[in-house]
């Protein structure tokens, strides 16, 4: 069931607390992700994993994920753990593309420095590479020039959508800056499309 449909199950419930409940039992039996049962509980991920540490219930570990993308204002593109320290790609074990490689490369369409046509924000090619996801898309949310782009790369194999829940888990500062929406637009080695909300 998508998780939009749940929501309005959730929104028929009579309360907050029925509401609460219902997306409890849907992360305990791991059909959702954290920030998915904050969406149907009506409230934030920090507020939902609040709700579990009180209930003891275990919160499920996200993978190894880091992003890359523009930091902030004089710091450009880098690569940040998810923890909020910079990381370099040459410390992270097993870790298969260089930075340069997740500078644009990664997007659809890439064709060279500052040769690429077609660069609509959100437009996201997803990349399995030696026991690693990478969701590469345009994006100038925070550095409007040509080129900006973004990825969020995880350890393990996982789809484009759990990849953007990671991402809203990990990065909430991030993705709200996003105002457009994710949508894989072509196929990377053994990829199939997807569109993300």
């Amino acid at each position: 069931m998508e998780i939009a449909q749940l929501i309005e199950i959730a929104k028929a419930l009579p309360d907050p607390e029925s509401r609460a409940k219902f997306a409890t039992e849907l992360y305990q039996d791991a059909k959702i992700e954290l920030y998915e049962a904050a969406s149907i509980a009506g409230g934030t991920p920090r507020d939902f994993r609040k709700r579990l540490e009180i209930l003891s219930i275990s919160i499920r570990p996200l993978p190894e994920i880091y992003y890359f993308g523009y930091m902030q204002a004089g710091y450009g593109h880098a690569l940040m753990h998810c923890n909020g320290s910079t990381a370099r790609e040459d410390c992270i074990e097993g870790f298969p593309w260089q930075l340069h490689q997740l500078d644009a490369t990664l997007c659809p369409g890439y064709q060279g420095p500052y040769k690429t046509p077609d660069q609509r924000e959100g437009s996201a090619l997803l990349h399995h590479e030696s026991e690693w996801t990478a969701l590469a898309f345009w994006d100038r949310s925070g550095d409007r020039r040509g080129m900006s782009n973004s990825a969020f790369i995880a350890r393990g194999e996982h789809s484009a959508a759990k990849m953007l829940a990671y991402a809203r888990e990990a990065f909430p500062a991030i993705v709200l800056r996003f105002t457009f929406e994710i949508k894989v637009v072509g196929r990377g080695p053994n990829e199939c499309t997807a569109n993300l909300h």
